[in-house]
């Protein structure tokens, strides 16, 4: 397990046993990382992402740093499981994540919009409820028609 230096050293137990956390560096991920959960803040995630990629890591990152990046998939796995078809294990990738809100109200609408198919503009409608730019854009979410 890896964290950010002030939590080096501590311990963490899991089933019976103690795990050690170590100090995250580029080198960690030389070891042979298959996936990568990326959840300590922008700066990290900006750092370190594209050096375990780099070593073949599939890296999903729970910040806003890669949702606005085109090559970068916004994925819902109760939403979008397709978009992940694309990524094979040892090539590297990052996954973006939405924001918690955003999910969750996409796992509503979702089986809505295959039903009775929504029909309204989804970055519209985010750009009311959500009114910050990480969360309207909807492009790389591929669930939802272009219009």
């Amino acid at each position: 397990m890896l964290a950010i230096e002030r939590y080096a050293g501590e311990k963490i137990r899991f089933e019976d046993q103690d795990y050690v956390i170590e100090g995250i560096n580029r080198n960690n991920f030389d070891d042979g990382i298959d996936i990568a959960l990326f959840s300590a803040g922008e700066s990290i995630s900006k750092e370190f992402a594209p050096a375990a990629v780099e070593r073949g890591a599939i890296v999903i990152d729970n910040t806003s740093v890669f949702r606005m990046y085109k090559q970068v998939p916004l994925i819902i796995p109760e939403v979008n499981p397709d978009a992940m078809s694309r990524l094979f294990y040892g090539k590297g990738a990052i996954i973006a994540n939405p924001n918690c809100a955003t999910i969750m109200c996409l796992i509503a609408m979702t089986p809505l919009d295959r039903y009775a198919k929504v029909e309204f503009d989804l970055s519209t409608f985010f750009s009311f409820v959500f009114p910050t730019r990480s969360n309207t854009d909807t492009t790389n979410l591929e669930c939802w028609p272009k219009n």
